[in-house]
């Protein structure tokens, strides 16, 4: 991994040095990690192998010379850290010179981290909200190895963090069964939109398996009508594949209707369906328009071209 050469401006740049070294990214996102073709720079690529996490915490940066003599401090706030680096944000434009000495504080102001630096990568901040470095440690002092360690393992586990990092679900999947007319179980789930738990909607989609397939296959489908707002009923048919009872060597049309009416009956007398619609393709489709003639109360039919 090539490692970029320090800088050998003051430690206060002048304001040209962001055109003539670095180069800009004007997004708000990530850091754009690489630097402008100048000669005194090279092409960096920043991989990141360790888990990097969002954090608060002050720092304090110490610049040395060659010579180990001590040319400034600044603070400023550190964003995200894992064991490798830190990313630090500045108020001010600093030519960070090859020997940084940096103190990371917990947010208790004890000391978190001691150790030495280098600078990987910089970008301004949109809005002129300072700018952003990235630091590689480059010796961590020994008695603060441990600490980063637990600091980190703690920010994994902690339970609101978890949370915060999970993806928002829009829609709640809820398994039913019912005993058709034949005796047979048929298992099937409900794709429901999460904000209507509480006032639950009366409308349902019944989406009936095609010839071969199971509730499985309709997994799309059901997700699409339920972040829209209606309830999605999916199930396997009796005497046929999946989870409910029988084998499809005894599947007829008949059994194919006989469950479909079943099952919204199931739905009017638990769940309170007022408004009942069916989408259906292949061999379903003809069931599904029988029902839908011989039932007043299904509202819509749709038929599905695969």
């Amino acid at each position: 991994m090539e490692k970029m050469p320090p800088p050998t401006a003051s430690p206060t740049a002048p304001q040209n040095n962001l055109n003539g070294i670095y180069s800009m990214d004007k997004r708000d996102g990530e850091p754009e990690d690489r630097y402008n073709k100048n000669p005194n720079f090279q092409e960096y690529s920043d991989r990141r192998n360790v888990p990097r996490l969002r954090v608060k915490l002050e720092v304090t940066l110490d610049f040395f010379d060659p010579s180990k003599a001590r040319i400034t401090s600044v603070t400023g706030t550190v964003t995200s850290l894992s064991e490798s680096g830190v990313t630090v944000i500045l108020a001010a434009l600093t030519s960070l010179p090859g020997n940084i000495y940096l103190e990371i504080w917990s947010p208790n102001k004890s000391p978190l981290l001691k150790g030495a630096a280098e600078v990987r990568w910089m970008r301004a901040l949109p809005l002129g909200r300072g700018f952003e470095y990235g630091l590689h440690f480059s010796n961590i002092s020994p008695p603060f190895d441990l600490p980063i360690r637990q600091f980190l393992s703690s920010l994994l586990t902690d339970k609101t963090a978890n949370k915060d990092r999970r993806i928002k679900s829009t829609v709640h999947t809820e398994p039913f069964q019912l005993v058709n007319r034949h005796g047979r179980r048929i298992f099937g789930f409900i794709d429901r939109p999460v904000d209507s738990m509480v006032n639950t909607s009366d409308a349902f989609v019944v989406l009936p398996p095609a010839y071969g397939e199971t509730k499985t296959g309709a997994v799309t489908l059901g997700y699409f009508f339920s972040v829209n707002g209606i309830s999605a009923v999916r199930y396997d048919a009796s005497d046929h594949v999946g989870e409910s009872e029988g084998t499809i060597l005894e599947c007829t049309l008949k059994k194919m209707h006989d469950d479909l009416i079943d099952v919204i009956t199931h739905l009017r007398k638990i769940w309170g369906a007022r408004r009942v619609a069916l989408v259906a393709s292949s061999l379903a489709a003809r069931v599904a328009i029988k029902v839908a003639a011989e039932d007043g109360g299904i509202q819509f039919l749709g038929r599905l071209f695969l």
